[in-house]
């Protein structure tokens, strides 16, 4: 059993077992108005690339610092641009969190050979290619 410096790790029952949905959802555009959606309100992204939280608080700092500008200096265009500025970053974001899902979760369906040999052949490269590497790691972290 481990120990830290939390102590000791506790055993417990299995409360609840159940699939999680795969889901994705973009609103577009995220404002309307003086009404300025952001985290799970602008975009749902599936929790298979944990991208979810990261793209929340890009969507927080965004719009404090253009709340910011707007009270404090009376520039109201980065609230103009709020949508126009995170959803490029909402978007890279979900086209990432598909390909983690595709590239995780086993193919169903007709075609379910090709696209299993398709997947082998991305963790393939994932494993060989620096530069896939590189965009997995940059992707993965939101740059």
């Amino acid at each position: 059993m481990r120990t830290d410096r939390f102590g000791p790790l506790r055993w417990g029952a299995i409360t609840e077992r159940r699939l999680v949905r795969l889901r994705s959802e973009v609103t577009d555009p995220i404002q309307h108005g003086r009404l300025f959606l952001a985290g799970d309100a602008a975009s749902l992204i599936s929790p298979s690339a944990a991208k979810g939280a990261n793209l929340a608080i890009m969507e927080a700092e965004v719009l404090a610092r253009a709340l910011a500008a707007a009270v404090t200096r009376d520039d109201e265009q980065a609230l103009a641009g709020y949508t126009r500025t995170c959803l490029p970053r909402i978007w890279r974001a979900q086209k990432f969190s598909h390909w983690m899902i595709d590239l995780l979760h086993g193919p169903t369906g007709p075609d379910a050979g090709f696209q299993r040999a398709l997947r082998t052949a991305r963790l393939g490269s994932l494993r060989d290619s620096r530069a896939h590497q590189n965009y997995f790691a940059e992707h993965y972290v939101g740059i």
